[in-house]
This record gives C-alpha cells, sequence and structure tokens, in this order.
C-alpha cells in the first residue's frame, strides 16, 4: 500500500485559512490564504519555515449552546403554521 506524503504547505498549515468572496447571492473560495502568522495573502502551495499542524478545535462552551437553542427557538416561533 502506498503512504501518502502531506507537503507542508498553506493549504495545509494550521495558520492559513481560506478566503472567500460573495457573487451575487452565493459565497465562493478564492484560491488564496490568508497567513496570520505573517498577516498577508498567500497562494495555496507557498510553504514557509513557519508551517504549523492543522489543529481541530471545537467550541462546546454551555454559552454556545445557549445561543444556539435561542437561535432554534426564534426560528421556530417565526415559521408560519399551516
Amino acid at each position: 500500500m502506498a503512504r501518502t506524503v502531506k507537503t507542508k504547505t498553506c493549504k495545509n498549515c494550521h495558520a492559513c485559512h481560506l478566503l472567500y468572496t460573495m457573487f451575487w447571492l452565493e459565497f465562493s473560495v478564492i484560491l488564496k490564504h490568508y497567513c496570520t502568522q505573517h498577516k498577508r495573502l498567500t497562494k495555496i502551495t507557498d510553504y514557509c519555515d513557519d508551517w504549523q499542524k492543522k489543529r481541530v478545535e471545537y467550541d462546546l462552551s454551555k454559552e454556545r449552546f445557549d445561543a444556539a437553542e435561542e437561535n432554534i427557538k426564534y426560528v421556530l416561533d417565526h415559521i408560519p403554521e399551516d
């Protein structure tokens, strides 16, 4: 079985984030990333010595769940009943 090797590019760096643009009524991805480490736009194929492995971060705080419950109640209150 072949082993895949990840290259350390901006595409898979934790400090780089996708940029989106709004075109008419929908969002689309720009093929550039914003590097929070260097505070500049980068191409997805760029790389640097400050590369960081992506970390999955979850916000499981009580405040976030309370806000989600309030939003759901708001939506349910504003849906017309047939």
